[in-house]
C-alpha cells in the first residue's frame, strides 16, 4: 500500500461515517487544522496519532494498512509481509507479529507470538483481558501458568481458555525459542490496542 493511500482512507472512512473534521477533531483533541492537512497528505500520520483517528473512527488500526485488492473474500498473507505489532507485552520482549493484517474487520486476529528467553516467572506479571484465546506451539517447550495452575506445553500442543483468568508463558528453558500460533476473538482485539510498527 503506498502511504497517500493512508491519507485517503482516512477522508473516505470519516466521509462515510458522516463525520466532520470538527467531530473527529473532538474526538481525537487533534486540530481542525492537523486533520485537514492529514487528509490532503502525501505522508501518513505518525503511529500514535493514526492510533486516536482509527479509535475515533471506531476501526483497528490495521484498517489503514488493508488490502483491499481482494475480491474474492480471499486473503493471503506470504511469510515477508508479516506485520509486527506492539501490544502491553512487548515491553517484556515478546514479539507479537499479525498474520491478517490485509483483512479489515475481523472476527478473529491470529498472530505469531515469540516467547522472550530468559524470563523469570516469578517476576513476570500475569496477563488478563477480555474475549477468547488459542495457543498453538509451533516450536519449542513453554511453561503456562493459568490463574494457580502452571502447565509443561510441547511442540504440537494447543490451548484454548478465558483470557480472563490470570495467565502468562515462559520458555521451560533459558535458550531455547518458543513459537506459538495465538488466536484472539474480537472482544480481546477489541480491548487491546496494538500498534503496527512493521
Amino acid at each position: 500500500m503506498k502511504e497517500i493511500d493512508i491519507c485517503q482512507r482516512i477522508k473516505q472512512l470519516r466521509s462515510r461515517k458522516k463525520m466532520t473534521i470538527k467531530e473527529l477533531g473532538s474526538k481525537t483533541q487533534l486540530t481542525q487544522g492537523y486533520l485537514s492537512r492529514i487528509e490532503n497528505s502525501n505522508n501518513p500520520p505518525p503511529i500514535p496519532t493514526l492510533l486516536k483517528i482509527s479509535e475515533a473512527l471506531g476501526v483497528h488500526i490495521s484498517y489503514f494498512f488493508g488490502d483491499e485488492n481482494s475480491q474474492n473474500g480471499m486473503f493471503i498473507t506470504k511469510n515477508n509481509e508479516r506485520k509486527k505489532i506492539i501490544r502491553d507485552a512487548s515491553s517484556l520482549g515478546y514479539i507479537f507479529e499479525t498474520l491478517a493484517h490485509k483483512k479489515n474487520d475481523k472476527v478473529m486476529e491470529p498472530l505469531i507470538l515469540t516467547l522472550p528467553q530468559k524470563l523469570d516467572p516469578d517476576t513476570l506479571p500475569y496477563m488478563c483481558h477480555g474475549g477468547e484465546e488459542f495457543l498453538y506451539v509451533l516450536k519449542g517447550e513453554m511453561i503456562f501458568f493459568y490463574d494457580d495452575e502452571e502447565y509443561r506445553v510441547n511442540e504440537g500442543d494447543c490451548m484454548y481458555f478465558d483470557p480472563s483468568i490470570p495467565h502468562k508463558g515462559v520458555c521451560s528453558t533459558e535458550n531455547s525459542e518458543v513459537k506459538l500460533l495465538m488466536v484472539l476473538s474480537p472482544y480481546t482485539t477489541k480491548n487491546l490496542k496494538d500498534i503496527l510498527i512493521s
